[in-house]
């Protein structure tokens, strides 16, 4: 007769790799449990999760903890309200061809002998299973056999996460010293905080680790790429990934991207095919390396061991080994009773014995717990009482590793010069290795003797963090460093300029824009929905204030203009999207004024042009050379503040005259009086641009006014800047650089990575204060008035 044996999920791939070592032909099929219940019961198809999601309005999440909890039903009546409902469900995904079943498989199980072996969660659920093959076939449970432990565990006590990962990594060479291969070690029960040093102290110690992870790290620039050349469609977005990036990392993540693109692919609805596509991809993926000879992480409940294999089992605390489960789920302790499924407390039960029968089935075994975690005092798990075992707390061995000891001699030292400790080991360390070099480093970067050869794509953003500091910039965009993180700011800016560039569409509908958009922000907390209803408000007053500034204009407007602009004799590319500019015919010419938004505080300063900071606006002076408009002239170009920050009201101003105000454009303007008032009628005292006002004897010190020969030379110290940066870039030449001007060390601003560079003060470019009069130029002439002299333009 055939069998079909039924495995753990996680143990499947083991055993029949066993089987096959032992050349033993097993007479039938081997499937894992879960595949098993999909079987016996249903499955449900690729379109389930989308169909409640769209159909009872929930998040994707929700919808698969409904489709989890449909295999617990019994289909009896009952007047429980979340019974009911996961009853209808279930007949609902039904008729609509949603839940696949498999009767002929049913009727082939008749002529099969089904084994449950070593099944581990023998819970209710399983019974009830169980049960049910009986009335198909012959079933039968083979379970492991369970040895009494005849001599005591050794319990390691550790001081903290840290320490207990360093002394396990010693405890396992130990173990290979001992004749262990390193895949026959294995650890169990640990948390993304012992994977993340077992990273760090494997590659101390030397030790190859296997370890179950979810990883985003790797592949956070490749996604932000991706989602921001979505709108371009799939295919085209990946399409550039490809083309932009090549490693077998790099490779596997785009894959990855992919792999999730196809699984939605039946989606035809864009926008919730997207939403989907986001879900996933927020989850990151489970990156296993594949080296054969590692010690692997194992599900300890389900895999076996051999008598030739080892086990450590970390972070044996009372709370985290055995788990506990908690009356918190979906289906509650009332609901699992009415159908017959373990509750909490059964579970917690079934737990710990499962735990105490796997331990005594293991040979090999070696346990270890912490006493605190961070401030938080930790206490060994009570299951310790029911096995027999010694204790002994943690002891350094110096014998294993040379950089190890190298660690700890720094350690020892810290303890020596801050307070006075003299710890164990301190004197051998400095007697073996040179203690001259405690608290001291070289943090310089190295130059790489290799040249970019792609085009070199800068922007404003890039050539800002270039030019702040040259190492900050090899970080973010050469290391890909800057993890990128869709915060509620960041939403809200995206929010603000999508609806303003709506704002210029024929048929614009400010409730019907707000609806779409305002969707795609997340909200995680009740102050955030506060702060996104008040803001609502806010957009409303721009749009309402911009009508008005632009009633008084006859000026063509185009929104969101990408622009790309080719530095002649370099290998440089120059991209950047303008949010709005605005223009017109006048005889020969074409008169221009740009606007960039700004939901933060704008900076317009210009005094320190020639050292690279605060470029945007003259950056956008010559993207404007590579627009489709024949001899173009500027009037000016401006910030524009859409996101009020009224901090202080004032006694003449109501806060919403304060926030008109806040709307008006700050920026220069060319110092020829036709186009300006062609641009604003109100010129000479400005109700458009900030700062702006004329007398009889010309404009005032504080309006912003350039001549063209002046902007014409912030273009070419522009150009020249650029092609600097494209120097250095492409000769991977990335000093640590700050720029401090004056007492002020602006170039480590808002930096993430001063934990990393170990900044010295010899690495600070220290710059003096210039003016922007000074670099551009100026005189006194009729169209300028005497204060303005000496002032900074």
């Amino acid at each position: 007769m055939q069998y079909l044996i039924i495995v753990n999920d996680s143990d499947k791939k083991r055993i029949l790799k066993k089987g096959n070592d032992l050349k033993e032909l097993i007479p039938g099929k081997i499937m894992g449990y879960r595949e098993f219940l999909k079987k016996i019961y249903f499955d449900y198809t690729e379109e389930a999760v989308v169909y409640i999601v769209e159909k009872y309005q929930v998040t994707k999440e929700i919808a698969e903890i409904y489709l989890q909890n449909l295999y617990y039903l019994d289909f009896k009546k009952t007047e429980n309200k979340k019974i009911t409902f996961l009853t209808n469900l279930y007949q609902d995904l039904k008729n609509n061809h949603k839940i696949i079943e498999y009767p002929i498989w049913k009727n082939k199980l008749k002529k099969l002998k089904i084994v449950f072996y070593h099944i581990t969660k023998q819970d209710k659920y399983f019974i009830n299973t169980y049960e049910l093959c009986q009335k198909i076939t012959d079933t039968q449970i083979i379970n492991q056999e369970h040895s009494k432990i005849t001599k005591p565990i050794s319990v390691i006590e550790y001081a903290n996460i840290e320490q207990e990962v360093e002394g396990t990594c010693t405890e396992i060479i130990k173990k290979i010293k001992e004749g262990y291969l390193p895949n026959q070690i294995y650890l169990t029960n640990l948390t993304e905080t012992h994977r993340n040093l077992l990273k760090t102290y494997g590659n101390i110690f030397s030790i190859p680790f296997h370890l179950k992870e979810k990883s985003l790290t790797n592949s956070s620039i490749i996604l932000v790429d991706f989602l921001n050349n979505y709108s371009n469609g799939i295919e085209e977005s990946i399409k550039q990934l490809l083309e932009k990036y090549s490693s077998p990392e790099e490779t596997e993540c785009i894959q990855w991207i992919i792999s999730i693109c196809n699984h939605y692919s039946f989606i035809k609805q864009e926008d919730r095919k997207k939403d989907f596509i986001l879900e996933d991809l927020k989850k990151g993926r489970t990156i296993q390396s594949e080296n054969a000879n590692a010690i692997q992480e194992i599900n300890f409940q389900e895999q076996e061991l051999e008598s030739n294999e080892f086990l450590f089992i970390l972070n044996v605390n009372e709370g985290k080994f055995p788990r506990i489960y908690k009356d918190d789920e979906f289906l509650s302790d009332v609901e699992k009773e009415i159908l017959n499924i373990d509750k909490s407390d059964e579970r917690n039960e079934k737990e710990k014995k499962i735990c105490l029968e796997k331990i005594n089935a293991i040979k090999n075994i070696q346990i270890s717990y912490i006493k605190k975690e961070e401030s938080v005092e930790c206490y060994p798990s009570s299951i310790l009482e029911k096995i027999p075992h010694t204790i002994k707390t943690y002891q350094e061995d110096l014998v294993h590793s040379h950089l190890y000891n190298q660690i700890l001699l720094g350690r020892k030292m810290d303890e020596l010069r801050k307070y006075g400790t003299k710890k164990d080991h301190l004197y051998s360390l400095q007697a073996t290795y040179d203690a001259k070099k405690y608290n001291s480093y070289q943090n310089d970067y190295h130059k790489i003797n290799e040249t970019i050869k792609s085009p070199i794509k800068l922007s404003y953003t890039t050539l800002d963090t270039f030019f702040h500091c040259s190492f900050r910039y090899y970080l973010d965009n050469i290391l890909k460093l800057n993890l990128y993180e869709e915060t509620f700011d960041k939403q809200i800016g995206t929010l603000f300029h999508q609806i303003l560039k709506e704002s210029y569409e024929p048929n614009f509908d400010f409730e019907k824009s707000w609806k779409e958009n305002a969707k795609n922000v997340e909200i995680i907390n009740a102050k955030e929905k506060f702060f996104l209803e008040k803001l609502k408000e806010d957009i409303q007053r721009d749009i309402f204030v911009i009508e008005e500034q632009d009633a008084k204009k006859q000026y063509q407007v185009m929104t969101e203009v990408p622009i790309t602009y080719e530095i002649e004799n370099t290998n440089t590319i120059l991209k950047g999207i303008i949010d709005k500019i605005y223009w017109k015919k006048e005889n020969n010419e074409t008169w221009i004024s740009l606007i960039d938004y700004k939901t933060g505080t704008p900076n317009i300063n210009l005094d320190y042009l020639t050292y690279g900071l605060n470029l945007q606006l003259p950056i956008y002076l010559l993207l404007l050379k590579k627009l489709p408009l024949e001899n173009i002239k500027i009037i000016g170009f401006y910030l524009q503040k859409i996101l009020p920050q009224i901090k202080e009201k004032d006694k003449i101003h109501t806060e919403e005259e304060l926030k008109r105000k806040n709307l008006m454009l700050q920026g220069y303007s060319v110092d020829i009086e036709s186009r300006i008032q062609s641009f604003d009628p109100t010129y000479e005292n400005s109700k458009l641009i900030s700062g702006m006002k004329k007398s009889s004897k010309g404009f005032y010190a504080y309006s912003k006014i350039l001549s063209e020969e002046q902007i014409e030379k912030m273009e070419n110290i522009v150009n020249q800047l650029i092609k600097k940066a494209n120097q250095d870039i492409q000769n991977f030449n990335f000093p640590i650089n700050p720029k401090r001007i004056g007492n002020k060390l602006i170039g480590c601003d808002y930096c993430k990575y001063q934990d990393i560079c170990y900044r010295k003060e010899e690495n600070i470019d220290n710059l003096k204060e210039t003016k922007l009069q000074e670099i551009v130029g100026g005189k006194k002439d009729a169209n300028m008035d005497e204060r303005t002299i000496g002032c900074n333009l």
